[in-house]
């Protein structure tokens, strides 16, 4: 620069440096180092040919070296890289640097090339975190949808054990689990509902496990806190079977409906430090599902067996026996087999009431059904028709069959009226039907069979009678 003097020219390009510039003299292989690398514990001997390659990360060495490569070349004028750099002191910084080669030697080589850092260390932390940041969402979204479907197709199950597979299944697309179980509380022990993954014998579907026994689930229990641990691969029978370390990632999660625990769902991974905080939350969360749906489930079944069985004798109800004696009629006639229905009712079962009062008539209906059941198969469903009217199905029961049965209702009926109401008898009429021509439906046998009893009862009662 004309007029500008040598010392001058020092200061200026010292005042560059600060600003980030740095200069390359390839040809005398002199090497101006910036602010920046030389705060990073550098000299301009450090510099010197390929020498500030080596303070770079390996990882990115290659890839910069070939890109100056072809800046050195020409080929690309204006060159600019981001690159980790190690300091002396061993952190790592991250460096946006452009430079421009400004002259040639005759033969084509470098000769002088002036470039600029700048130190992108906190910009890169603050992309990464937007980056994780933006990962987690996603991840976060995934899972709440997830859990939305699981939660949805879960609650729209009622049957226990398909709720409980559903769980586990869901369960894997989110958690790194090896083995996996839900079970339900029975007294002091837990009863396994269903399971994944290799574990033990002892703890397959229907297996009882007390609890007492096994500490872990005892503290959950007890706790009624989820947790997870570091466990010894002998301390729960949920563990995978397979495990070669002594310790394994182990979660309990309890289930709780209603402010009462109702179970325990377990997850197990085949290392320590293979679940995180965030695999606990998920499982936790499905815990709640699970107990929800088991609740349900529980809810279900109970409402079915209130609509299945009388509640005072224990016999079928009408909503239980009618669609149940439809697909037995119609087997029956498929396969042409015999089929027989009895209709008996208790003889002039008001006078029971009124003389000795409902309690006692209620306790009649009760021995009744429960001695009647003793002389029946399996096969011959009693039915509850109405307050001291009944209804038993006979597959592959004749007429004969049938009659004798009927015949036996009665002789029940009067040995228990003796032990019930003091001595005196109860009777029974009784009317039967069997399957044929003129009675190929349900209300057709019912009706013939209703039509034989009234006339056990026109002539005495205390009989059976055959109708079609």
């Amino acid at each position: 620069m004309r007029g500008v003097c040598e010392a001058e020219l020092g200061g200026f390009l010292a005042a560059l440096t600060k600003l980030g510039v740095f200069l390359k003299d390839f040809t005398r292989d002199r090497h101006v180092p910036n602010h920046l690398w030389t705060e990073w514990g550098y000299t301009a001997d450090d510099m010197r040919g390929d020498r500030w390659l080596q303070a770079l990360h390996p990882d990115d060495r290659v890839v910069v070296r070939a890109r100056f490569a072809d800046h050195e070349t020409g080929k690309d004028p204006v060159s600019q890289s981001e690159y980790r750099v190690i300091t002396k002191s061993g952190q790592t910084r991250w460096v946006l640097s452009k430079s421009v080669m400004i002259s040639f030697t005759d033969d084509g080589t470098p000769d002088r090339m002036v470039g600029i850092d700048y130190d992108i260390t906190d910009l890169k932390r603050v992309q990464a975190d937007a980056q994780r940041a933006r990962a987690d969402a996603a991840r976060l979204r995934r899972e709440a949808d997830m859990l939305r479907h699981a939660s949805s197709v879960i609650a729209a199950t009622l049957d226990r054990h398909q709720a409980v597979a559903k769980v586990l299944e869901f369960l894997r697309s989110m958690v790194p689990y090896v083995t996996a179980t839900v079970g339900v509380l029975t007294g002091d022990s837990l009863e396994v509902v269903d399971c994944a993954g290799p574990v033990a014998r002892s703890c397959a579907p229907g297996s009882i496990i007390r609890i007492d026994h096994v500490a872990p689930y005892a503290r959950v229990i007890d706790e009624r806190r989820s947790t997870l641990l570091s466990c010894p691969t002998d301390a729960c029978p949920d563990l995978p079977a397979t495990a070669a370390a002594e310790s394994v990632a182990w979660i309990g999660v309890p289930l709780v409906a209603q402010d009462q625990v109702i179970g325990l769902l377990t997850a197990a991974a085949d290392s320590c430090d293979r679940f995180t905080e965030q695999h606990h939350d998920l499982v936790r969360a499905m815990g709640d599902f699970v107990a929800l749906a088991i609740q349900n489930a529980n809810l279900y079944a109970e409402a079915r067996e209130a609509a299945t069985r009388d509640t005072l004798t224990g016999a079928f109800t009408r909503y239980w026996f009618e669609p149940y004696a439809e697909r037995e009629i119609a087997r029956a006639r498929r396969d042409r087999d015999p089929l027989s229905i009895i209709l008996f009712d208790l003889d002039n079962f008001k006078l029971v009431n009124d003389e000795f009062g409902h309690q006692a008539g209620d306790a009649v209906l009760r021995a009744l059904t429960e001695e009647i059941t003793r002389t029946l198969r399996m096969s011959d469903p009693l039915c509850r028709t109405g307050g001291e009217e009944f209804a038993i199905l006979l597959p592959r029961a004749d007429a004969q069959t049938a009659l004798a049965i009927g015949s036996r209702v009665c002789e029940v009926a009067r040995e228990l009226g003796h032990d019930c109401i003091g001595g005196r008898a109860v009777t029974v009429s009784a009317g039967v039907a069997t399957l044929g021509p003129g009675c190929a439906s349900y209300e057709t046998l019912m009706r013939a069979a209703d039509t034989a009893l009234y006339q056990s009862k026109h002539h005495g009662r205390d009989r059976v009678t055959a109708g079609c």
